[in-house]
């Protein structure tokens, strides 16, 4: 601990020699001594910090983490939430810690797959591969793409990472060349050497390791503990930046879905590849399984038929609407499930017996032939997907889970879609996450609601004996002002109040303010408000853009375009806006926003989440709604001040604050702007 302590305290000296009127920000130092504290302490805990805006939280967790690290021979693992953060971290975060810190250390940034090029498939692409063809005519722009490409790697010039490219690469170009898990495995000689195995072995020599939640988490799942991509866990210290995300990212990693049309186009694919594979493949054991994938996929493709059939010859008597939510066991319905379920069975393990045989070859130091690599990869292929197929069915048909796990049937265009998520997060983090690491930091500027942190516990499942605090912004909040009008009308009512601001917004809330951000709950209400106002907008003097008709970096930087020309600018956006989106200075200086942001329990998860709360005896609006709305209302009062050097003017347009109860419990957890109540808008006339 005392050569941490040591190095941290040179950390913080050598700031103030290096940048001018640097200010201790004490927030920041307490942050890093904590976690630096648990890091050292014999205990089995974690630390959980809420850090205001202007913290410097980045600089706080990289000090702490990476002086315990490099004195005591371990990783540092740094999951963010936002590719916008892994950014700010590689290019200019850790380079500056690295500037300050007198003891050497190194970093990388580890990404999925899809970041990479496969060379064999661009040299496929190209006919400089096995295959002896093109994918395009070598007069195509696709082709002299490809061409160049291939030539800058050859040549040392690009290391096959997609970002690192000197040209943009069309989508489409892309998709046909980038690394896949199935055929880019290192097992195989032609893809042992590719930029993403390359990557990936690179990277067990680095101090730092940068990863995205989806990486962290996909890792987690394959072992307990991690240790398959990246560094286990148990042995690196990890911090979860972006925290408030975790918790989404988790279920979603769970989630399964079954599409029932789309089947008939897997079992197509699986059969051609069988009979291709009879033809490839000399080894008459595994010619006899290939044999019996025909009539097991026959059978899957029967009892799929028949459960499809049940369901639309009953159709009216499951579903009201598009979604039938199946909130306990449906003996009908199970009659159908359970014999694909059973079938599915029986092609998952036949599937798993073909890809053991290969397993075992290179596992006992022999390799494949070109032919049974594209077999193999085949397999594993087809495998991920039969194995989601008997996932979904086997937790539809499962009558003990009803309080964990969503489930439901969608009639879409495409055929009913058979979908599973699980309710809560905190049961997939009791098992990944919490029982492998206690030297592990969850930070972000947003994890308390209405001035607790249950609701994040209640998401994250966090152990209670936690280390939880929160360091406060040093900005000057009192430079700036929140107002929250007496209007005579509440969002309640959609249609009225949508009129409301179509006929007061450039009235009175947007004036003669230069640089403007209004952000809405719903696309419906933007779009209808931004079409009623826009002629106004323009005859004013505004030019006004909403989310959906430009790309948000383009809006962006039309938005800065305008101001710099001493123009007046208006965004429009929704719950999407509300984070991630930094307009500091004089970007932005008026931020209306037009409702507190509850969410309407629309979709599945919320609607049986909202009644398993319920059925548990709770109150679904205080323990989700209001927390939920409370959080994001934060986030987005936070668009306005980025800066020490920021201040403007938020406008909440939703009397609720004033009139309501919980209205006092909102406005407490807000930044401490300046109150002025009912300085703009309407008298109040009713509740």
């Amino acid at each position: 601990m005392q050569k941490q302590v040591a190095d941290l305290k040179q950390v913080f000296s050598k700031c103030e020699e290096v940048f001018d009127n640097y200010r201790p920000r004490e927030g920041q130092k307490r942050m890093s001594f904590e976690f630096a504290k648990q890091l050292n302490e014999p205990h089995d805990t974690v630390t959980i910090c809420e850090a205001g805006t202007g913290t410097g939280k980045s600089l706080a967790y990289l000090a702490s983490a990476i002086t315990y690290a490099v004195n005591n021979n371990k990783k540092v693992i740094i999951s963010t939430g936002t590719i916008a953060l892994q950014k700010q971290l590689l290019k200019k975060d850790i380079p500056l810690f690295a500037s300050l810190y007198n003891k050497p250390f190194s970093y990388v940034l580890a990404q999925g797959r899809s970041q990479y090029v496969c060379l064999d498939k661009l040299a496929d692409a190209i006919g400089k591969g096995g295959t002896q063809y093109t994918l395009f005519s070598d007069d195509s722009e696709e082709f002299k793409i490809l061409k160049k490409m291939y030539a800058a790697y050859d040549s040392g010039e690009w290391n096959g990472e997609r970002e690192t490219y000197s040209d943009t690469v069309p989508t489409e170009v892309w998709a046909t060349i980038v690394s896949d898990k199935h055929k880019c495995q290192a097992r195989f000689a032609h893809h042992k050497d590719c930029p993403f195995q390359l990557a990936r072995r690179g990277m067990k020599d680095k101090t730092v390791i940068l990863v995205n939640h989806n990486l962290l988490l996909s890792d987690l799942s394959l072992s307990d503990g991690g240790g398959v991509i990246l560094p286990s866990i148990s042995d690196s210290v990890l911090v979860i930046d972006e925290a408030h995300d975790l918790p989404h990212i988790a279920r979603a990693t769970s989630e399964g879905v079954f599409s029932l049309s789309s089947f008939a186009t897997f079992a197509e694919s699986l059969v051609k590849a069988a009979k291709r594979h009879l033809t490839n493949e000399d080894q008459t054991q595994l010619k006899d399984k290939f044999n019996k994938i025909f009539d097991i996929v026959s059978d899957c493709v029967s009892s799929v038929g028949a459960l499809n059939t049940h369901l639309e010859t009953n159709h009216a008597t499951y579903f009201d609407g598009d979604t039938y939510i199946i909130r306990e066991l449906c003996p009908n319905l199970v009659t159908f499930i359970d014999p694909a379920l059973q079938d599915f069975k029986k092609l998952n393990a036949l599937v798993d017996e073909i890809i053991k045989i290969y397993q075992k070859i290179i596992n006992d130091g022999g390799s494949l032939s070109p032919n049974q690599e594209t077999i193999y990869s085949d397999y594993t292929f087809h495998s991920n997907w039969i194995e989601m197929a008997e996932y979904v069915l086997s937790v539809m048909v499962n009558q003990s889970n009803f309080d964990e796990i969503a489930k439901w049937v969608d009639c879409k265009d495409r055929g009913y879609i058979l979908s599973v998520v699980p309710i809560e997060a905190k049961n997939i983090l009791e098992e990944l996450l919490w029982p492998h690491t206690s030297d592990v930091l969850l930070c972000s500027a947003t994890l308390s609601s209405v001035g607790t942190f249950r609701l994040f516990q209640l998401e994250s499942g966090y152990p209670d004996n936690a280390k939880v605090f929160k360091v406060a912004s040093p900005f000057n909040y009192s430079k700036s002002a929140l107002c929250i009008p007496k209007l005579a009308i509440t969002p309640s009512d959609q249609e009225e109040y949508t009129q409301y601001l179509i006929d007061n917004l450039f009235e009175k809330y947007i004036t003669d303010q230069a640089a403007n951000l209004v952000l809405f709950s719903s696309y419906w209400q933007m779009r209808k408000v931004f079409a009623g106002v826009l002629a106004k907008s323009e005859k004013k003097g505004f030019t006004l853009q909403q989310q959906g008709d430009l790309p948000k970096q383009t809006m962006l930087d039309n938005h800065s375009n305008l101001l710099k020309k001493g123009k007046k600018s208006v965004l429009f956006g929704t719950g999407s806006f509300s984070f991630g989106l930094d307009l500091a200075g004089d970007l932005l200086t008026n931020l209306i926003i037009t409702k507190i942001p509850f969410a309407s329990p629309t979709n599945v998860v919320e609607v049986r989440h909202a009644e398993v709360v319920k059925a548990r005896g709770g109150n679904p609006f205080f323990e989700l709604m209001l927390p939920q709305a409370s959080r994001a209302l934060v986030q987005a009062v936070g668009r306005l001040i980025r800066t020490e050097m920021d201040s403007g003017t938020v406008t909440i347009l939703d009397s609720r604050l004033l009139t309501k109860t919980y209205g006092a419990q909102i406005i407490e957890t807000l930044p401490p702007f300046k109150r002025l109540w009912d300085r703009v808008g309407d008298d109040i006339t009713s509740n």
